[in-house]
């Protein structure tokens, strides 16, 4: 994989991509195993997410005055569902897909939630949400702009807002220890800074209520013209650079030290061939663990 930056708008992106086929395929059966090899249980997952919702929460409400209560919250990709059981535990009503089959079921099972296995494309037709939420989603999709077109036939409301959470770029040296090389990953298509989400949101036709560099990011739908980057590029291209100069930093902190540890013991299992075998173990005592 490749990854570029447009030229026109700053936009860093991956190229090429996968297919719709691959892509599908991907998640269902490699994604976790790649990116989460040492969580050791579907339930693990939902904790992280379920903190994850609580912070999304505090901060949809700091930022709206927004009641949760009653609320009707969709998300996309919801994984095992605990982000939204954060927002089903102060009243809201809610519902989610994903493409991670284990996720769903888990979802379903464990914690009762009205979750199917698929995309924005699959889900029923159903009263407008309140609330749209693609947190760590968007970076993964193939077409946005698709997603988002489907996404305002359902909407049809200016009300409905819609909170989208990726990984920032100017966010490198704090999250991954100044080391770009860390940050970019094969399951992420495109690579965001707030200013480059808005542009593209505006391209979608929904603008900007509230945003940080992290990104987190609430929008809704709008009727302004096109929002255009000015030096967007030259802006991303400096703070890459200035991040590269400082590269040397990263071995200085703990984080990287437990990174390259884990990357070492996972090329040593790959070498002797335990890491796919050891990975179908631990589903196979989590799924016990699960059912008792």
């Amino acid at each position: 994989m490749s990854v570029v930056l447009c030229d026109r708008c700053g936009l860093v992106q991956t190229r090429p991509r996968m297919s719709e086929e691959a892509y599908q395929d991907f998640y269902d059966r490699y994604y976790s195993s790649i990116y989460h090899p040492f969580r050791n249980t579907v339930e693990d997952y939902f904790r992280e997410q379920y903190k994850r919702g609580q912070r999304i929460l505090s901060w949809i409400e700091s930022q709206t005055g927004i009641r949760i209560k009653k609320l009707r919250v969709l998300e996309i990709g919801c994984g095992a569902g605990g982000v939204l059981k954060a927002f089903s535990d102060q009243g809201a009503i809610v519902q989610g897909c994903d493409l991670i089959s284990a996720y769903v079921d888990h979802a379903r099972t464990r914690h009762q939630l009205d979750v199917i296995h698929g995309t924005l494309a699959d889900l029923p037709d159903g009263p407008v949400p309140d609330l749209v939420i693609y947190s760590h989603v968007v970076e993964h999709l193939l077409h946005p702009f698709r997603e988002f077109e489907l996404l305002k036939q359902r909407l049809k409301s200016k009300e409905t807002l819609l909170y989208i959470e990726v990984p920032g770029i100017r966010h490198i040296r704090e999250n991954y220890n100044w080391d770009f090389l860390s940050y970019l990953q094969n399951a992420h298509v495109w690579h965001f800074t707030l200013e480059s989400l808005t542009a593209m949101m505006s391209r979608a036709g929904f603008e900007l209520v509230h945003g940080t560099q992290w990104v987190w990011s609430l929008f809704r739908l709008g009727d302004h013209p096109c929002h255009e980057l000015d030096g967007e590029r030259d802006a991303t291209l400096a703070f890459l650079a200035a991040t590269e100069s400082h590269r040397w930093k990263r071995f200085l902190s703990p984080q990287t030290l437990k990174r390259e540890t884990i990357r070492f013991v996972l090329k040593v299992l790959d070498w002797f061939g335990l890491r796919e075998r050891l990975f179908k173990l631990q589903q196979t005592a989590a799924g016990s663990r699960n059912t008792t």
